[in-house]
């Protein structure tokens, strides 16, 4: 007989509050929003720690692109997954003990679980070009993630669209020139 699966969203989990199946909201990734997401990954379908942070890291690398701001590789992502995880564990295996060494520990972890998970190259701000997205990132990284991302710029997009469509012509001209020349010394 097949085990019974609890409803791990209705279970709260040690410091970090309830297990959810996916990432959302306007805000980059938090802490604690990884790290439950994790969980559930973990808790309900059984799979290894790995697997869960390679998950975990696409989720948060899309809404790092919806921002427009660069971040690290996959693999490096989900290192970061793995570690947060591992730091979780051993505060929770030491749970029962209520020193004042434990106490801090699980303080210090409980503040920083709503701090944006940041999976940003050290170099980030000179890699950013627009000033919106500079600002958004910086206060993302405040206490409390202030801000959040709303709809598709459209000036922006609507630029990028332009620049596309300019690199395109720019590429059939080329592609024409080309075939001309090559005609051209065919023919001679």
């Amino acid at each position: 007989m097949p085990p019974k699966l609890v409803d791990k969203g209705r279970v709260p989990i040690f410091l970090v509050g309830k297990a959810q199946s996916d990432i959302l909201g306007a805000k980059l990734p938090s802490h604690r929003q990884v790290l439950s997401y994790v969980y559930f990954r973990v808790h309900e379908f059984r799979e290894d720690v790995s697997e869960a942070a390679n998950l975990a890291a696409t989720k948060v690398l899309d809404f790092w692109k919806k921002a427009r701001i660069p971040t690290r590789e996959k693999k490096h992502v989900a290192t970061l997954v793995v570690r947060l995880h591992g730091e979780w564990r051993k505060i929770q295996k030491n749970a029962k003990r209520r020193n004042d060494c434990q106490i801090k520990k699980e303080d210090k972890f409980k503040d920083k679980l709503d701090d944006v998970f940041n999976i940003a190259p050290s170099n980030v701000m000179n890699m950013i070009t627009n000033e919106e997205d500079k600002q958004f990132f910086e206060n993302q990284l405040k206490k409390g993630r202030i801000g959040c991302m709303s709809s598709i710029d459209l000036k922006l997009h609507q630029k990028e669209v332009r620049s596309l469509e300019r690199k395109a012509k720019r590429e059939e001209r080329f592609n024409r020139h080309l075939q001309q020349v090559q005609s051209a010394k065919l023919g001679a």
